[in-house]
């Protein structure tokens, strides 16, 4: 997708078990995404939805935090919010790649999202 110019996506998931593959946004102009995995308003889906934001190369400082209505990830180039995540469905993936790189979570909600970094769940 050609990110030149485009600062801000709002993707609705709806229904359905849905995969979300953010990767190294560094280099576009995208500072927001925000993602809706509402399926009813007001309420989740009841899918599997996975969401995967990938880190840079270098050395990265990511913060997630939020509460159950919404979790951001923050510290990247691209700010990521996932509204309406479902503690008993979704999940969340970050990959921090290579560098020494520090994931701050926190301010995260228990109840919100299940965290997962570079592949182990986070308490």
């Amino acid at each position: 997708m050609d990110l030149a110019g485009l600062e801000d996506v709002d993707f609705q998931a709806l229904g359905g078990a849905d995969l979300v593959d953010v990767g190294d946004l560094t280099g576009t102009d995208l500072t927001s995404l925000q993602l809706d995995l509402e399926g009813a308003p007001g309420a989740g889906d009841g899918a599997k939805d996975r969401i995967l934001v990938a880190g840079t190369d270098d050395e990265d400082r990511i913060t997630v935090n939020g509460d159950p209505s919404e979790v951001k990830v923050s510290g990247l180039h691209t700010t990521v919010a996932i509204f309406q995540p479902e503690f008993a469905n979704d999940r969340l993936d970050i990959d921090t790649r290579a560098g020494r790189d520090a994931v701050d979570a926190s301010q995260l909600a228990p109840g919100s999202i299940p965290l997962f970094v570079d592949g182990v769940s986070v308490p």
